[in-house]
């Protein structure tokens, strides 16, 4: 439904194309035609086949079509904005540019333009038929055949930010066109991948006012890398005389009165186009400043969680995310436990009240280090949860905060059927405790064999065994007597 109404924009805006009066009809029809293939391309496992890959090249083909006046476009765009430059000595420099892009863009209008229209106009409607209906095979065993939209959508945010974060980071410097032209496609494609769900998430429409910020700031460094190729042979070929001087018609120094005869003589442009130059490379300084200060060397992660965010939320239907966990307390770390992998969990909270705020850092087995930053809120079996994957800049920022209220872990994953069950085994204190996630709070849990001899007593909710609490005691726990559960009521419990 989402490809069909934007294959019906594209439509909408190839028709306004047409009119040579309606200025930005160019941009809207190569906008609505990248939106669409934009679309197509992160969809494509759920759309079953319904564009087949020619119908995807012929896409591909009309999007191609219009740049070359789109660059003209926006040269000339920019141009028009630089009114100081076409006075003086720089003028005629400056009248030449612009009769040599408005040449260009009459070319490629009346060239490439028209026929990345006509091939639009041919496959519009049978692009529309393939995305009028699809199949599907389903397997009657197979719950999630048909996956909800925010089920597909999830994960396909993650791998947009994914891919934003990694060509950020490879804009190491500004002059490199490659990486920065790279890394405005990521912020475009998550950006379209983000709009049409927009009005049902809270915070997608920050998101997508940021992202057409960035794509603003690298699209107009892209754009001055461009122009300064484009000018740097203009002003060679008129410094170096390889091309018919420019001319226009000056009045006759002999002649008098109204009848003054007109000739032409050779100008100079090359003021004109070394100051245009100029106040290119001036605009790509002042964008690549802006860039580096608020998307460069971390600066985009504040941002990135955001995504995360949005990601969950997809994740949860638009509700928040929540967890839910059943604890015991252990009177020692079972052999299965000793057999798995293990992870060090090395964990900080932050000072707070009411919100538990916390950092973590990960050493897996084989020494791949990762940090993760939570927040908590809540108490019981149910807690509202968010967590991010941090960076270790932020890590070492947020870890002296936590100070004195620190624990030591490691910790064993063991599976159990379609579940998981997690032990820590703390490094700090004689305490072993095995967590276990549920979908609800009515989940029956069955306590495998292996884990059973084990089980001192269920501590879930109890505050003495909370990792907030324990990390502000720092000191080892000892297990309060069985049967001490303070009345709370005691969730459903199987052993088997």
């Amino acid at each position: 439904m989402v490809a069909l109404e934007l294959l019906t924009a594209a439509a909408g805006a190839r028709e306004r194309s047409g009119d040579r009066e309606d200025a930005a009809a160019l941009h809207d029809f190569r906008v609505a035609v990248r939106r669409l293939r934009s679309w197509l391309r992160a969809l494509r496992p759920w759309l079953q086949g319904s564009v087949p890959p020619r119908r995807r090249r012929q896409l591909r083909q009309v999007a191609r079509g219009t740049n070359e006046a789109r660059d003209a476009q926006v040269h000339l765009a920019w141009l028009a904005r630089q009114r100081d430059l076409g006075r003086g000595k720089r003028a005629d420099g400056v009248r030449w540019l612009v009769d040599q892009l408005e040449q260009e863009r009459a070319h490629s209008d009346a060239s490439s333009v028209a026929r990345a229209a006509a091939l639009f106009d041919r496959l519009h409607e049978p692009l529309g038929r393939s995305l009028g209906s699809y199949t599907l095979a389903c397997r009657v065993d197979d719950p999630h055949c048909l996956p909800a939209m925010a089920t597909a959508m999830a994960p396909l945010v993650r791998d947009h930010a994914r891919t934003l974060r990694q060509r950020l980071v490879a804009v190491t410097t500004v002059d490199d066109d490659v990486p920065v032209h790279a890394a405005r496609i990521a912020a475009k494609r998550l950006r379209y991948l983000l709009e049409p769900v927009a009005a049902e998430l809270d915070g997608a429409s920050e998101l997508i006012d940021a992202l057409r910020t960035l794509q603003t700031l690298l699209g107009e460094i892209h754009d001055a890398h461009l122009f300064a190729t484009w000018l740097a042979r203009g002003v060679e070929e008129a410094a170096a005389g390889d091309a018919p001087p420019p001319v226009r018609a000056v009045a006759d120094a002999g002649s008098t009165g109204s009848g003054r005869t007109q000739q032409a003589r050779p100008v100079d442009t090359g003021p004109g186009l070394r100051a245009v130059a100029r106040r290119v490379r001036r605009d790509a300084a002042e964008r690549s400043a802006e860039l580096a200060a608020h998307w460069l060397d971390g600066n985009a992660e504040p941002f990135l969680a955001d995504v995360e965010a949005v990601a969950r939320r997809l994740e949860s239907g638009g509700e928040m995310p929540v967890e839910i966990e059943r604890k015991f307390l252990l009177d020692a770390l079972p052999e299965v436990a000793r057999g798995v992998p293990s992870q060090r969990l090395e964990q900080g909270y932050l000072p707070g009240t009411e919100l538990v705020e916390r950092v973590r850092r990960v050493t897996s087995a084989d020494g791949r280090i990762r940090y993760w930053r939570t927040v908590k809120f809540g108490t019981g079996i149910t807690r509202l949860e968010l967590e991010e994957e941090t960076t270790r800049a932020v890590f070492r920022a947020l870890w002296p905060l936590t100070k004195r209220r620190r624990i030591d872990k490691r910790r064993h994953v063991v599976p159990d059927g379609t579940r998981k069950w997690e032990i820590d085994d703390f490094a700090d204190r004689d305490l072993v405790l095995a967590e276990i996630e549920l979908a609800s709070e009515e989940d029956v849990v069955g306590i495998p064999d292996w884990l059973a001899p084990h089980v001192v007593r269920e501590v879930t909710g109890e505050d003495a065994y909370v990792n907030a609490n324990l990390a502000s005691q720092g000191r080892p726990v000892p297990a309060p007597p069985a049967g001490s559960g303070g009345g709370r009521r005691t969730p459903r419990l199987h052993s088997r």
